[in-house]
């Protein structure tokens, strides 16, 4: 089981950025904090708690399946805001999605804003 008591916020994202590259649900669940959420312009928009992670990610999926949307890469850019507060960092970071829409490549530009809270054990 791996501390994340020194491990920077910026590193938690990168780990989960590439987990989510990699189609590992898994791994981008490893990077969540239990009582996190995630606020997005896709529908149902809020995910909470211990599977917000994984739930969100077999969204995407679904939604990317019934619009013809796959092959989904996304590579951070320049990092707009990194506060620190003792246990709670928030993030706001931008972001250019890739992907395939029926079979043409499709860029997006987004700005990512991520709130963490650092626990004990990263699980």
């Amino acid at each position: 089981m791996e501390q994340i008591s020194n491990i920077e916020p910026m590193g938690t994202v990168q780990k989960y950025i590439a987990a989510f590259n990699g189609g590992d649900a898994k791994g981008m669940v490893a990077c969540f904090a239990a009582e996190g959420s995630i606020l997005d312009g896709m529908a149902p928009h809020v995910w909470t708690g211990d599977s917000a992670a994984r739930d969100r990610y077999r969204d995407v999926l679904i939604e990317g399946e019934d619009n013809g949307a796959s092959g989904y890469t996304l590579e951070l850019g320049e990092t707009r805001r990194n506060d620190l507060n003792g246990n709670f960092a928030y993030l706001v970071i931008s972001a250019k999605l890739t992907f395939e829409l029926k079979g043409n490549p499709r860029p997006h530009r987004a700005c990512s804003h991520s709130s963490f809270k650092k626990r004990a054990t990263l699980i």
